[in-house]
């Protein structure tokens, strides 16, 4: 899809001038100083492919790949299956809506290539989980503007349980950045409960893992 391949030019362009000193500087000041020995993307929806599809191609792209709820459908069939051959192993964790794509697109065939893209990559290099009663809308900074009152196209709907995914999201994030080496969900979710006992019932009840 050419707007995706547009977009991956742009995220590369990004660190192009993020990396170039004189011109970085020129635009945001000399105070401001970046760290490129790790950098993390993140993304959702079509961002949230664009992160996946930049990280195959852009080895800068050197540290975690947050993918909430992403249009996999929107890779080529060679990106899809050929990502052993292109040894994939960035980090990555995906957090995907209840049944957004299922139920809304169907014909996307979106689950059938999260689940492809999972087998294909380096063991242990993908973390992924369903959030059971969200949508869409769920992962975005739309659910935290609207806190879920609006009707976007199905996108957001009412829901008691869009701050606490916004909050799961976060700190899973941050565990994974603090803990690069945690290779599985279970892994995952035991330490993010040892660090926030608070969470675990509602872990419980609203995280489900893709287990391989």
């Amino acid at each position: 899809m050419a707007q995706l391949g547009d977009r991956v030019v742009d995220v590369q362009r990004a660190l192009d001038f993020a990396q170039d000193k004189v011109k970085f500087s020129a635009a945001m000041g000399d105070d401001l100083k970046l760290d490129f020995t790790r950098v993390n993307a993140y993304g959702h929806s079509f961002g949230a492919s664009t992160c996946i599809s930049a990280a195959m191609k852009d080895n800068r792209i050197n540290g975690l790949v947050i993918a909430m709820d992403p249009c996999l459908y929107i890779l080529s069939d060679e990106e899809t299956y050929t990502l052993r051959k292109l040894n994939y192993s960035k980090k990555t964790l995906i957090i995907l809506a209840e049944d957004y794509y299922e139920s809304h697109y169907p014909s996307f065939e979106n689950d059938y290539r999260i689940n492809i893209f999972r087998e294909n990559v380096e063991p242990g290099s993908v973390i992924s989980y369903r959030f059971m009663g969200s949508n869409h809308g769920s992962f975005s900074e739309m659910a935290l503007i609207a806190e879920g009152q609006f009707r976007m196209f199905n996108v957001l709907r009412n829901n008691p349980d869009t701050k606490l995914f916004l909050e799961l999201n976060i700190s899973m994030i941050q565990t994974l950045i603090r803990n690069p080496t945690i290779s599985s969900e279970k892994e995952l979710l035991d330490t993010l409960i040892k660090q926030n006992p608070k969470y675990t019932s509602e872990i419980l009840r609203v995280v489900r893992p893709l287990n391989h």
